[in-house]
């Protein structure tokens, strides 16, 4: 009787074991084979996904309170923590200029009710004048990453001006978002002029998205690929299923071989690795830049006031790197060279165009940290408040060497 039992349960164990067995064995040789035929050359690998992660080529989040950049700002672990706890923002469509982020209020961050990151301004008691000062930019102007209110370029430039000219209020409005370029900026000053704002000064920071996006990916905004897509994802149904069918094909060699693959409907990424497709697209670049500052020129006279585009530095323009900015440096030539060759093509095209055209309102700050040996990046774009700093003094000294006694005096 005991026997028998025993014979009945190894019978059950058996058939349980069975297609485990034999599903493992199949699953060994679909890998077998799909490696065997894996040819590299006739199947090249896309464009790896680190290219669209950018964390991939920052300093690590948990390391970044101890990285040099940082570990003279006693208030960063706080931010973090702060930051952790807090789950609210976020992006949400802008007609015409892309998106804008929703308002939070936090220790360390404020979007106001306008979706704009808030510009903290010295106290003044009196003045006779205000003064309106516009600028634009993408996420190292808005401040993504770790950054308080008071360490972005508008605050650190607000302070900077407003403490040596008394009688006049300088006041900053940061209308930076992450991932704008050049076209969004414009757009959205040609809103803000139509809804009545009157600034006195603009200023443009850019040079990283415009060749990223367009160079690079040979797209107009960072959003293009979703916008274009949008239509074609379907329901949610449509989407899960799409999804569901994707991950047990990447987790299964075997069910890659029997489920047929369900495409994103999303247009593949184009960022580019061929030096003459880049050329191209920098020289359209180009173009771009001078015809947009064609159109502010034109906005500035008949709106009546000044503005001024500035190329921003990148890690790869830094000549001086610190120990830690060369590890950072050497981190995105493995993981994605085609990301400096892209600068080393678009940056240099951009000077020549604007030099070529005797552009006065164009000022080159590439370079802006070359006598600089301190770790000033996070990456290979976004610089630490220092960074934030060095770049408000720049801007400090251009408009009181342009327009001192017109609108701005600096002691």
């Amino acid at each position: 009787m005991v026997s028998s039992q025993n014979s009945v349960r190894w019978k059950w164990i058996a058939s349980l074991l069975f297609p485990i067995v034999v599903i493992g064995l199949l699953e060994i040789g679909a890998r077998s084979w799909k490696s065997f035929r894996a040819d590299p050359i006739k199947n090249p690998p896309p464009i790896p996904a680190e290219l669209m992660n950018w964390q991939k080529f920052a300093i690590p989040l948990e390391k970044l309170p101890h990285a040099n950049a940082y570990k003279n700002y006693p208030w960063v672990k706080d931010f973090m923590e702060e930051d952790a706890k807090y789950h609210g923002g976020g992006l949400v469509y802008e007609p015409f200029s892309l998106w804008k982020h929703l308002p939070i209020k936090t220790k360390y961050i404020t979007y106001d009710v306008s979706g704009y990151r808030v510009t903290v301004h010295p106290p003044k008691k009196s003045f006779r004048r205000k003064f309106q000062v516009f600028m634009f930019g993408g996420s190292t102007l808005a401040g993504d990453g770790i950054f308080r209110d008071q360490d972005l370029i508008p605050s650190q430039l607000a302070h900077l001006i407003n403490k040596k000219n008394n009688d006049t209020f300088y006041e900053f409005h940061n209308y930076a978002q992450s991932g704008f370029n050049q076209g969004n900026e414009v757009i959205l000053l040609v809103r803000l002029l139509s809804q009545g704002a009157r600034p006195d000064l603009v200023i443009f920071y850019d040079g990283v998205n415009d060749s990223l996006q367009r160079v690079g990916f040979g797209e107009p905004h960072m959003a293009y690929s979703s916008f274009v897509s949008a239509p074609k994802l379907g329901s949610m149904r449509d989407i899960f299923r799409r999804w569901f069918i994707n991950w047990l094909r990447r987790k299964s060699a075997m069910l890659e071989l029997l489920l047929p693959a369900v495409p994103d409907p999303r247009p593949p990424s184009q960022f580019t690795t061929d030096p003459k497709l880049m050329q191209g697209r920098a020289e359209q670049l180009s173009d771009f830049y001078f015809g947009n500052m064609d159109l502010v020129e034109k906005l500035s006279k008949g709106y009546g006031f000044k503005y001024v585009l500035i190329l921003q530095p990148t890690l790869f323009t830094k000549s001086k790197r610190s120990k830690e900015e060369q590890e950072l440096f050497h981190k995105v030539e493995a993981i994605a060279p085609s990301i400096q060759k892209v600068f080393d093509v678009s940056y240099p095209m951009l000077r020549k165009r604007f030099s070529e055209g005797k552009s006065p309102n164009f000022v080159d700050f590439s370079s802006v940290y070359g006598n600089v040996d301190i770790s000033i990046y996070s990456d290979f774009m976004h610089c630490s408040p220092k960074g934030n700093e060095i770049i408000a003094r720049e801007i400090a000294d251009i408009m009181e060497a342009r327009w001192s006694g017109k609108f701005l005096k600096l002691e």
